[in-house]
């Protein structure tokens, strides 16, 4: 889940780089010009996509967000952007999640309709009294900010009706006696430094499987739902059901710097993580780090630490020299690792390698093996001798480009170069890399080989970047975001493109499949993973 932050305009990508209005005229009237396009219930004119765990939400500029960026006055740039942004946008959802859905809706007694297809069929609209200015995808809930009131909403997705505060419950802020049976999104009260005041409002939202973090202006950030991991950066004051830590009131978070001159400007998440970023460029991190997402240091981080991104641990001096250098722009966590990129356009990877999220060139690396050990592991043909990953590597694309963006998913992560193009790795198992699988990549080959037989697991795992092939004449790329097990991407001239597990509709689709020949293949079930980018025709309702 695109579990992402950008510092320098905290989330400022919610917005297309293009000219607004330009864009809204290219996006209504897109018509697909891919073999892998298919035509849903309706799919709005987007300026911004995100992948949530097992569904999608997008955000449409309001049309006087629109004319208003693209004025003379706004100009191009970043200006535009906050003018869009300032007057708002509507959210659509596409998948299983909430809005009149939960699991086992179908089965209750008092339930007037089969929800149990709810929102599978394309994108529907979240309804929200206000228009929005910021978003979150999470695993199992989503956060938006109201563009007029500044009012935090959130929803789940329906996962956990038993109630009792169980799993992603508490990340709704919503106190003790919230439920997750596909309720609407309701408002959350804040509490905090400042919160509800006059001129303190919420600037980022961001959040993991089972807990949120949010940003205010002032710089401080407040936390909501699971603790067991640390991962609220703070003392959780309530119990689940499992008697395991949690908090289901917004509270903040504990060991960011103090100073106005360094405060937070951008929140993200991992699976069980929280970070921030500070104004200089620090990276922050609370929660597990068994698998050492959060750089070195003990299992789990029960408040904010600093993350030394060193490359070499052993280096005297700071922890923070680093950043101090090249200063921390963005931050994406997966199930256990972490991209982070940096000011210079380099890509940090931390934590987790099995599935190639790294993007090393290794696969199925145990860190606690001992060095001594003459194992032949750890590479994607599984002949070089077995070295321990570093804590913290650096990402090398092809050619030695620079990256404007970063995702992580669950296992496999997308990284978008200064050249438009989308580079994946990682677990391709379900498509989320947009590589077919029936392909063996042999990494230390010009070529790709195709498997004989097509169904060796390990061979659709990616361990080094591999550019995403979109449709010939597609503009660049310009968005990308990373569910559990899927993938957007958005392009310059509007035009969006999904792949990847899609076993809850999350990837928009709909049951409209392709009858010329190209794309889908007739008889397919709707919910079969799509592996290669498909098109999500724009237009109007």
């Amino acid at each position: 889940t695109t579990m992402t932050t950008t510092a320098a305009a905290a989330t400022a990508a919610r917005a297309t780089a293009a000219a607004a209005a330009s864009a809204v005229a290219t996006s209504s009237t897109a018509t697909a010009s891919s073999s892998h396009s298919v035509s849903s219930s309706f799919t709005p004119p987007a300026y911004d996509v995100q992948a949530g765990g097992e569904h999608t939400l997008c955000w449409q500029a309001a049309r006087q967000a629109a004319a208003a960026a693209a004025s003379p006055v706004a100009g191009a740039g970043k200006k535009a952007k906050d003018l869009q942004r300032a007057i708002g946008g509507h959210l659509y959802s596409a998948g299983r999640c909430g809005l009149g859905w939960h699991r086992g809706a179908e089965n209750d007694a008092d339930n007037s309709q089969d929800k149990s297809s709810n929102n599978a069929s394309g994108f529907q609209p979240v309804p929200i009294p206000e228009p929005i200015s910021h978003y979150h995808a999470g695993y199992y809930h989503n956060l938006a900010v109201g563009a007029q009131t500044g009012t935090l909403y959130s929803w789940g997705c329906g996962t956990f009706p038993e109630g009792g505060m169980d799993g992603a419950i508490p990340a709704l802020g919503l106190g003790p006696d919230a439920e997750d049976r596909g309720a609407n999104p309701k408002a959350v009260a804040l509490q905090g430094q400042g919160a509800g005041d006059k001129g303190v409002h919420v600037v980022d939202v961001a959040g993991g499987a089972y807990h949120s973090a949010v940003l205010l202006n002032s710089g401080e950030v407040l936390t909501f739902g699971a603790g067991q991991l640390g991962q609220l950066a703070r003392r959780p004051r309530y119990t689940d059901r499992s008697n395991l830590p949690v908090d289901p009131y917004p509270a903040p978070a504990q060991g960011l710097p103090s100073s106005s001159e360094d405060k937070v400007v951008g929140v993200g998440g991992g699976f069980y993580n929280s970070f921030a970023i500070c104004r200089r460029g620090a990276l922050y991190c609370a929660g597990e780090n068994q698998n050492r997402q959060c750089g070195d240091g003990p299992a789990n981080l029960t408040q904010m630490t600093p993350v030394d991104l060193r490359l070499d641990q052993n280096m005297e001096g700071k922890s923070n020299e680093a950043t101090a250098k090249d200063p921390v722009v963005e931050v994406s966590g997966g199930y256990c690792h972490t991209l982070v990129r940096t000011l210079a356009g380099k890509v940090l990877t931390l934590g987790c390698g099995d599935d190639g999220q790294r993007g090393d060139g290794r696969l199925e690396v145990d860190n606690d093996v001992d060095e001594d050990e003459e194992e032949v592991c750890g590479s994607a043909n599984n002949q070089l001798p077995f070295t321990p990953r570093p804590v913290v590597s650096v990402l090398n694309l092809p050619g030695q480009k620079r990256a404007v963006a970063v995702a992580a998913g669950a296992n496999h992560s997308i990284v978008l170069g200064e050249d438009g193009i989308a580079y994946a790795f990682g677990a391709n198992d379900l498509g989320q890399c947009g590589i077919s699988a029936d392909i063996n990549i042999d990494h230390n080959s010009d070529s790709d080989d195709v498997n004989d037989d097509g169904e060796d697991d390990e061979s659709t795992a990616i361990a080094s970047p591999m550019p995403i092939k979109v449709p010939e004449g597609t503009t660049k790329v310009v968005q990308v975001s990373a569910g559990y097990a899927h993938t957007t991407l958005r392009t310059e001239d509007g035009r969006i493109f999904v792949f990847g597990q899609n076993s809850n509709g999350q990837l928009g689709i709909g049951e409209r499949w392709n009858n010329d020949g190209g794309g889908r293949l007739d008889g397919m079930d709707p919910e079969d993973p799509v592996v290669e980018p498909m098109e999500i025709l724009l237009g109007r309702p």
